[in-house]
Formats: structure tokens, C-alpha cells, sequence
């Protein structure tokens, strides 16, 4: 079964999505999540994995993710899913460009963890340190 732009396939609804981003949430049971990877080239990326080991974000318990499918995105950390029907489902915090700046996606609900998380913690400060540095760039 391939996921439609904006379907929540727990509950079977459809949710409207503005900004053309793929949001793509429930999609099913059973599937756990052990933390996330911070394996990219993206300055947060090499930020976490000087600072933490690997996986980060292990208090994580899923109940709704969404799915990365712009390829324009560019990835930050990927999160470690088991057990998932769907091969080839990604679940990742990304940078995404839009418009005259970028907004940081974070793949769950970080509001779960932000509390308790030191690590989640660290990444909401870096990421404002990060768009602090970029404020006087331009882009096209």
C-alpha cells in the first residue's frame, strides 16, 4: 500500500495540507521506534554525534509519525522503526526549505519528550542557534 499525500491510515482520514509537504501519520501498529541516528552531513547532524552516542531520542515512544517524502528535504537524523510493513518508509528530522527560509521537521511528536529529553533538549538549541547564523543569509 503506498501512502497518499496528507492520509492517516489508522484512521483512515484524510488531512488537507497547505504547503504540498507530505504528511503522512499512523500509519500502522505494531512497529516500534529505538531512538534516532544522526548520520548526515547537516551541520545538526555532525552537531548531535559530537556530542551524544547513538541512538539519540531513545524515550521516544511512537503513536504518530509522519513520513518523509520531498526528496529536497534535507535530513538531519533518522528514526530507527522496527517491525514496519511498509519497506522503504522513512521517518527522519529534516530541514525543509520553503519560501524565503527553512522550518525544522522533526518526524514525531517532540513535544513528548522535550520535557525530559536532554538530548532532544540540546537539538531545539542548536537548531535556533543554527537559523540564528543563517538569518543574514539570503536565499534565492
Amino acid at each position: 500500500m503506498k501512502p497518499r499525500r496528507g492520509e492517516d491510515l489508522t484512521q483512515g482520514g484524510t488531512m488537507k495540507t497547505q504547503t504540498g509537504w507530505a504528511v503522512t501519520t499512523g500509519f500502522t501498529q505494531g512497529y516500534s521506534i529505538q531512538g534516532a541516528v544522526a548520520n548526515t552531513t547537516h551541520p545538526l547532524s555532525e552537531a548531535l554525534r559530537q556530542r551524544f552516542s547513538q541512538p539519540l531520542f531513545t524515550s521516544y515512544q511512537p503513536h504518530e509519525e509522519n513520513i518523509v517524502t520531498n526528496t529536497t528535504d534535507w535530513i538531519i537524523a533518522y528514526w530507527r522503526l522496527t517491525n514496519l510493513h511498509h519497506k522503504g518508509w522513512v521517518v527522519a528530522i529534516y530541514e525543509h526549505k520553503y519560501l524565503q527560509g527553512s522550518v525544522i521537521h522533526t518526524g514525531v511528536f517532540g513535544t513528548d519528550i522535550i520535557a525530559s529529553d536532554q538530548e532532544f533538549q540540546y537539538f531545539v538549541i542548536q537548531a535556533l542557534y543554527y537559523f540564528a547564523a543563517l538569518s543574514h543569509v539570503k536565499l534565492p
